[in-house]
Parts: structure tokens; C-alpha cells; sequence
């Protein structure tokens, strides 16, 4: 006798698949396509000041206050001018870069650096080069590789596994959830197809689906008041239907990284093509009051970059994988 039986998973698979497929309706029925315009870096960075050499295990990169900040797994964060003449190691206190094995770390107003220690777990601050708190977030589970933010004394970071899609920290406490799910999107078991990134302005926070299309924009009280998909831009859209929608067992991660800045967000596109993998194409948005407006996308010079970020002059700043340089674009 045949078994008729389908698993859940398959359910799953077939509501990512046709909420991939039909999501743009919700928001626009127009799938428009463009072209991608290639760029060409304004200045590239083999090294820092003459001495310092970055190891092609970068995995996050920000600019605060003057000043770049990156994760380097042989020597933990590191800060250095806009000149790239003068830098500073920060080790948080007793921990190396080793022990803690820093994947993702958030800069607050005040300068201060919260680490994510994916070895141990744990939230790592620093306050005058000195670690001053740790949270044990072993009981949510807390996305290891995706920007958080920190601002003031509390951390607001992306989870799986959950109705929403954040948790917000003070030290040593969970104080509540936020940034709701998509109930036609999200599949709690299907966890890492609904990783997000968190980013922020001055007004708003940006909830940005790694693997699913979608960008929501929320208020500084957390309230939402826009969301964008994705699928409205043709050639990302072939991307999310050839790589994720249909592909339970996959982890393919579309949105590699994501910054924003003043009235500008970026994305930084992953994809394959004819099985060769490249993460070098740039979506960038215009932030307008209480939503997002498509402004482009750009294609940078190399073939695969590990993170990006907006300096103080409105530039992007990309890290290649392969050589580990610094590239600054006027986009």
C-alpha cells in the first residue's frame, strides 16, 4: 500500500515557496527590473599603518565616532583613523581573540564595544578597554553571525526559534521580544531560513531577512511602519527562487550584510552562478520618512566581500575575502 503521508517539512518548504512567489502583491504588484551599474573603488587599503595586515577571517566591520572598527580573528577588534595610520588592538580585558572567538561585535553612542563570543555564548562589553559585563544567553537562541545593536546599556539581537525576531538584553537580564514574524513567511521549523540582520539610524531599526526576502522598517518604539520585499527588484528575486525558496535542506544566506547611515541603507547581495559563488553586488535604499525607496544596484570591483559599512562621509567601505583589503566607494 502506498503512504500518502507528507511531512511537515514539506508543507514548509511549499509555503516558503509560494510566499516567495506571491509576497510582492502584497506591497507592489510590479516586479521591476534593473541593471547593475559596476563601480570602481576610490582608494584601497592593503594595510594598516605600513605594519598591520588583515587576515581573511573579517567578519564584521563598522565606523563610529571618527574611527573604523573590525573583527579580526587573530587579534580580536581592531580601531584605526580614517588616515589607516594609527590603530588600537581591543582584547576585552583578559579574553584573546582566540578564546572568544568574536564573530559579530555593536559600537553604542558612547563608543563603547559589545562583543558576541559565538564560542562561550556570551556578550562581551568593554568600557574604557576593560570588560565591564557579560550576558549568558544560552537559554534563546541568539543568531551567532548577524549584526546586533547595542546602544546605551542594552543589546538588542536577532533570534531564531521564536514569534519574533529580536531579543533585548540589559546586562544579565532578558527584558522582553520584539520585531514580530511573518506569520506567511517565518517557519519556526525551519530556523534558519528566518535569520535576520539588525541595523539602525537615528529613528529607525531595520529587521532585514538573511534568507528570506524582506525588509521591515521599525519606529524607535519598535512599532512597524514599513515593510519591503525583496521580490520587487527582478534580478534579487531570481536569486531567492533559485537558491532558498525551494530548497529546505539549503543554507544559503542572500543578504550577506547590511549597514545604514543618515538616509541610506545597503545590502550586500550573495548569489551563484553556473555553480560559482560571488557576494559582491551592493542593493542600496534611500531612508525616507516611514519608508525605504530602492536606489540601486552596484556591482563592486572584487568577486566576494565578508562585510561592508558607511564611513562618515557617506562612502561604503567593503572588506574583500580573498586579498583581506579595505575598499571605499562613492556610490
Amino acid at each position: 500500500m502506498k503512504d500518502y503521508r507528507i511531512s511537515n517539512r514539506f508543507f514548509a518548504v511549499k509555503k516558503i515557496a509560494s510566499y516567495i512567489c506571491s509576497l510582492a502583491c502584497m506591497i507592489s504588484c510590479t516586479t521591476t527590473e534593473y541593471n547593475s551599474v559596476k563601480v570602481e573603488p576610490v582608494k584601497i587599503v592593503k594595510s594598516i599603518s605600513d605594519s598591520v595586515y588583515l587576515s581573511s577571517q573579517v567578519s564584521s566591520l563598522s565606523y563610529a565616532n571618527g574611527r573604523y572598527y573590525l573583527s579580526d580573528y587573530y587579534r580580536g577588534i581592531i580601531s584605526f583613523d580614517e588616515s589607516f595610520n594609527e590603530y588600537a588592538v581591543h582584547e576585552m580585558n583578559i579574553h584573546t581573540a582566540q578564546e572568544c572567538q568574536c564573530s559579530m561585535f555593536s559600537i553604542n553612542e558612547k563608543g563603547e564595544i559589545c562583543m558576541y563570543d559565538s564560542k562561550n555564548h556570551n556578550f562581551v562589553f568593554e568600557r574604557n578597554n576593560s570588560e565591564y559585563g557579560i550576558i549568558d544567553s544560552d537559554n534563546i537562541e541568539i543568531t551567532q553571525s548577524s549584526r546586533f545593536i547595542f546602544t546605551g546599556d542594552t543589546i538588542i539581537c536577532p533570534i531564531t526559534k521564536s514569534k519574533m525576531t529580536a531579543a533585548v538584553f540589559s546586562p544579565e537580564t532578558l527584558l522582553f521580544t520584539c520585531f514580530p514574524t511573518i506569520s506567511d513567511l517565518d517557519d519556526i521549523r525551519m530556523p534558519f531560513h528566518s535569520e535576520r540582520l539588525l541595523v539602525r539610524t537615528d529613528e529607525y531599526y531595520f529587521c532585514i531577512g538573511k534568507g528570506l526576502p524582506v525588509i521591515q522598517m521599525f519606529s524607535s518604539s519598535r512599532q512597524q511602519v514599513y515593510s519591503y520585499d525583496l521580490n520587487n527588484i527582478e534580478e534579487i528575486s531570481q536569486i531567492f527562487k533559485q537558491e532558498v525558496s525551494n530548497k529546505a535542506n539549503s543554507y544559503f544566506v542572500v543578504v550577506k550584510d547590511a549597514c545604514a547611515f543618515k538616509d541610506s541603507l545597503f545590502l550586500l547581495i550573495a548569489s551563484k552562478k553556473e555553480g560559482k559563488y560571488k557576494c559582491n553586488r551592493i542593493l542600496k535604499f534611500i531612508i525616507k520618512e516611514q519608508m525605504i525607496e530602492f536606489d540601486g544596484i552596484y556591482e563592486l570591483k572584487g568577486k566576494v566581500y565578508s562585510c561592508i559599512c558607511v564611513n562618515g562621509n557617506n562612502q561604503l567601505v567593503a572588506i574583500t575575502s580573498k586579498s583581506s583589503c579595505i575598499e571605499i566607494y562613492d556610490l
